[in-house]
């Protein structure tokens, strides 16, 4: 369960992320383009970036459930002072952090 638990608590926690940021997106486009905003903000198209955002968030927290695993009592990662887990958390921070705090 370790491995599941920690992807599950990622793939939440940047979806939670992504919705915010989307919600952020559309309320911009409401404000700056209020005439087009109810073509570009439609149903079909909020469903389509919210899946969009699911799909992109289950693929991107994967590392999550492929490094973690139970190592006597813990669950930990075993990748954590590898090259590409720094390079990927890197990018987690860039994609879901300072992207977020750029566009408020």
């Amino acid at each position: 369960m370790c491995p599941v638990c920690r992807y599950l608590e990622c793939v939440f926690l940047f979806a939670s992320i992504s919705t915010q940021m989307i919600v952020c997106i559309e309320r911009y486009i409401a404000i700056v383009v209020p005439m087009q905003a109810r073509r570009m903000c439609s149903r079909r198209n909020a469903l389509i970036t919210v899946l969009a955002a699911w799909i992109f968030v289950a693929c991107f927290a994967s590392p999550y459930a492929v490094f973690h695993s139970v190592r006597k009592t813990t669950c930990s990662n075993t990748a954590g002072k590898s090259t590409w887990w720094q390079r990927y958390k890197l990018t987690e921070f860039l994609a879901f952090y300072f992207y977020s705090l750029s566009h408020h």
